[in-house]
């Protein structure tokens, strides 16, 4: 038989075990202990292998994604809505295209019974074609020599067209021009040497001038008068160039 001294400690560790329980019960009611069994499946993870590089030039895509466990796999590009794209732990999908210039988002999520995860997702850009933005001018024997060019593609041929500005008052006979090209790109990374070529102009010579008006402009628009640019689509990768620049600077020869 228990000690009188007894009873009164058990009494207390009861009534302690009732005041836990009623805690627990009330933290559940308010949710600040999480209900068991109610987190959906994983979030996918999207693979590197043969993710579109960011820019790209490339018109189609295709993305690999894979999950901790067996699932339905959902996937949706841009604005569209989410659509079956596999199941089990692994799986693909392929946009043939081609795809429009600019940047798009591809969407994943996994779905398993009556729950889905939250979206993995990649955005990318594609770029179709480089800038060259010649921008420098020079002054020879009295003219104002600029040139400009539009925007290049792999396997594209531009003339640069020529501007010469007389600010005199009597005409000028243009006899001779020349442009060089910056070795390197603006931001730096493309190489003038690897990836462009240019073709000076030859039509335009001491019998066969250029003659400005007085106070007047010109613009050569046609090879030989005026000079060529090509970037060549070459068999190496040439995304390195993309959205870059080059300066282009003119000089010529002129008389009164």
């Amino acid at each position: 038989m228990a000690r009188d001294d007894e009873r009164p400690n058990r009494k207390r560790r009861v009534v302690w075990q009732a005041v836990l329980l009623c805690v627990l019960a009330t933290a559940l009611a308010v949710g600040v202990l999480p209900a068991l069994g109610t987190s959906g499946p994983p979030r996918p993870e999207i693979s590197s292998v043969r993710l579109p590089e960011n820019p790209t030039s490339e018109t189609s895509a295709r993305f690999m994604y894979t999950d901790a466990q067996p699932v339905s796999f959902e996937c949706a590009l841009d604005g569209s809505r989410f659509a079956a794209c596999g199941s089990n732990y692994f799986g693909s999908r392929s946009y043939a295209g081609p795809l429009s210039a600019g940047s798009h988002t591809f969407r994943v999520r996994a779905v398993s019974g009556s729950k889905t995860s939250s979206a993995a997702s990649y955005t990318w850009a594609i770029r179709t074609s480089l800038a060259v933005e010649p921008i420098a001018t020079t002054r020879e024997a009295s003219v104002e020599i600029s040139g400009s060019v539009g925007e290049l593609a792999p396997g594209v041929t531009r003339v640069i067209s020529v501007t010469f500005t007389n600010p005199n008052t009597v005409p000028i006979h243009v006899t001779d021009l020349t442009v060089e090209i910056a070795a390197d790109s603006t931001p730096s990374g493309c190489s003038s040497a690897s990836n462009i070529i240019l073709r000076q102009a030859t039509g335009i010579t001491s019998g066969t001038p250029v003659t400005v008006p007085a106070d007047s402009s010109v613009t050569v628009t046609t090879y030989p008068r005026a000079p060529e640019i090509s970037f060549p689509n070459l068999s190496v990768n040439q995304d390195v160039c993309k959205d870059k620049s080059f300066t282009l600077t003119y000089t010529g020869s002129a008389h009164s």
